[in-house]
């Protein structure tokens, strides 16, 4: 906690550059894809076995890949598109598997994907290194990349039911986190996506009946094609919603209701509602465990099991998350840093790694469930994870002897393992609104920091926490945070009322801002971990369509592929300045944020032009 009367923490700030970071702040998820038909030689079902994992507990199901053809066992996930495998030459961040490393050298029928194919997912623009069309592809927990190819996949448990599929576009995988593929040689993904397995086949309809949980022995059937018809007695069906244009491919239900016993619970009516911005619904996903329930309705079911079982409670959050509310750069906040030893999935830094043996003021966290027994850790972020134990340490802060500041006893993550998206960095400081965050720990009541202009990669900017915080100087505007939802006490939620192009105020709908407090969803945050600002769909059209207006001089051009953004002006080719871009202001509660390119247009400072600019 900060001394009481201390002036606050001081924190240079230096900007982490990339020459890609549009494409990486953009590329979330964001693949466009064109469908592909099943070979007619192939008949029109195909069918896989499918058994339990007994260490995980996820879903495998066995096909082969190749000519010759190479068994291998795969997580079924229909919460994703990507259809790939481990590939030898595979480097020290491949996870052991079950079965032989695939390589394409030894296949007669593996080709690369080209990179004009409507299925690439080509990042060799952003990664010059990576052979095109290279990928790299996140998950809720997990990541893996590599380069995509087209083989032929044989499919059935029996010779007598086997089935070939030609020119399958796949993932050849080089590197992978190993936290949850371990157990597999790899994911097929059944999603709605053009890049899934059930759209490549187009398979109309697939069904899988999953073995018991308990079961670790048997294996159950996924068939793809007409014969996924389940027509038996007893079997009832639900249809699935229309997929909102942000989510293409998830499986969406029409969950109407929920009971306990006999007892109808009060759940509104649009608690499970899917809304026309993608926010709110509910999936089906074959790589989930738990049934996760938006907040009002959990409280419903929560209370109602309280009532209903008379067994005393244990606190089980500290080991299984379950029941805590934990979120975890301003959009988290859990601090880490690599330690030492590190396995091979830790990523390159630039300094030399702490090493908590090397340390008199280290202590380990311990759960608080078994005293004894050092308390883990795994944060996941939009992309990228980590995960380690959790420590007690001294921080140090200040640029210099003179205003230096030392804070015992700060909780932070010690990451013994973590994906690469950090590279250039050695960990994380979340400053969130959470309990574990940097702001929260220090008792700091206020925080600013101002950022230098992005082509500025010699500067430092200073981040302040505490009194000395205030920011009094010319010209300073502020707007008050918005109270954060239960669902989403990490962020910083502000209040936007409103966008200008121009001088000229956009007629968006007065609610697209609002911030649902029964559900959490909707509202706006200001997130330093993200680079380019998304505006849900009905502001978004509107700015889109007055900068068509304005924008006269520059033809557009088509980068979704590469950007995923889906309006991009092409900059003439000659060595001369290009046209200004109209000038935009994002209207807060009490203060305008002004984004232009015109040093003279208005009355600000270079960081709030650098801010806004993002």
């Amino acid at each position: 906690m900060l001394a009481s009367g201390a002036a606050g923490v001081r924190v240079e700030l230096t900007r982490l550059h990339s020459s890609r970071f549009v494409r990486d702040a953009v590329r979330r998820d964001m693949h466009r894809h064109s469908a592909r038909r099943l070979a007619a030689s192939s008949g029109d079902t195909v069918s896989a076995p499918v058994s339990k994992d007994t260490a995980r507990g996820e879903y495998l199901m066995m096909l082969a890949i190749g000519t010759p053809p190479l068994s291998y066992p795969a997580i079924a996930d229909t919460g994703s598109d990507l259809i790939w495998t481990q590939c030898a030459p595979c480097t020290d961040q491949c996870f052991p598997q079950p079965t032989p490393l695939y390589n394409p050298a030894s296949s007669t029928t593996f080709s690369y994907l080209p990179c004009s194919s409507p299925l690439s997912i080509c990042e060799a623009a952003s990664l010059p290194a990576c052979v095109c069309p290279g990928y790299n592809y996140t998950y809720g927990t997990g990541w893996t990349s590599g380069v995509q190819g087209s083989e032929t996949f044989t499919f059935g448990s029996s010779p007598a039911d086997e089935t070939s599929v030609s020119d399958i576009v796949f993932g050849c995988s080089n590197a992978s986190s190993s936290t949850y593929f371990n157990g597999s040689s790899g994911l097929v993904g059944l999603g709605r996506g053009s890049l899934s397995l059930v759209s490549q086949l187009s398979a109309g309809k697939f069904s899988y009946c999953l073995t018991p949980f308990q079961d670790t022995s048997s294996s159950s059937t996924l068939l793809l094609g007409s014969s996924a018809s389940l027509n038996d007695a007893g079997v009832g069906s639900t249809p699935f919603v229309a997929n909102p244009t942000t989510a293409p491919t998830f499986y969406y239900l029409d969950l109407t209701g929920i009971s306990l016993g006999t007892t109808d619970l009060s759940i509104p009516a649009d608690a499970f509602s899917l809304k026309a911005d993608g926010t709110g619904g509910l999936i089906i996903d074959s790589g989930s465990t738990i049934t996760s329930l938006v907040d009002v309705a959990y409280q419903q079911v929560r209370a109602a099991v309280l009532s209903l079982v008379t067994l005393p409670t244990a606190d089980g959050s500290a080991a299984t998350g379950l029941d805590l509310n934990e979120n975890g750069d301003t959009g988290s906040d859990l601090i880490w840093t690599q330690c030492a030893p590190c396995s091979a999935q830790c990523f390159q830094q630039p300094t030399p790694l702490y090493n908590p043996a090397s340390s008199t003021t280290f202590s380990p966290v311990t759960c608080d469930t078994t005293p004894s027994k050092l308390c883990p850790y795994n944060q996941t972020y939009g992309i990228g994870w980590t995960a380690g134990i959790l420590g007690s340490e001294t921080f140090t802060f200040g640029s210099s002897a003179a205003d230096q500041t030392r804070v015992p006893g700060l909780t932070f993550g010690c990451s013994n393992a973590s994906s690469n998206d950090s590279t250039g960095s050695s960990g994380l400081v979340g400053l969130g609104r959470g309990s574990l965050s940097l702001v929260t720990q220090l008792g700091a009541d206020k925080f600013s920091y101002c950022l230098t202009p992005f082509q500025d990669t010699n500067s430092t900017s200073t981040l302040l926490l505490g009194p000395s915080a205030s920011l009094n100087g010319r010209g300073v505007g502020s707007t008050p945070f918005v109270t954060s939802p239960a669902q989403a006490l990490t962020h910083y939620y502000v209040n936007l009322t409103g966008i200008s192009l121009g001088t000229t105020a956009l007629s968006i709908p007065a609610d697209a801002f609002s911030l649902n407090d029964t559900d959490g969803t909707g509202g706006l945050i200001i997130d330093s971990g993200t680079t380019v600002t998304y505006l849900v769909d009905a502001a978004y059209q509107q700015v889109r369509a007055a900068v068509l207006s304005l924008v006269t001089t520059l033809p557009t051009t088509d980068a979704s592929a590469e950007t995923g953004l889906d309006l991009c002006f092409a900059l003439p080719s000659s060595t001369s300045a290009p046209p200004a871009m109209p000038s935009m202001t994002l209207h807060f509660d009490g203060a305008d944020m002004y984004c232009t390119e015109e040093e003279d247009d208005m009355d600000r400072s270079d960081e709030e032009e650098d801010n806004c600019g993002r």
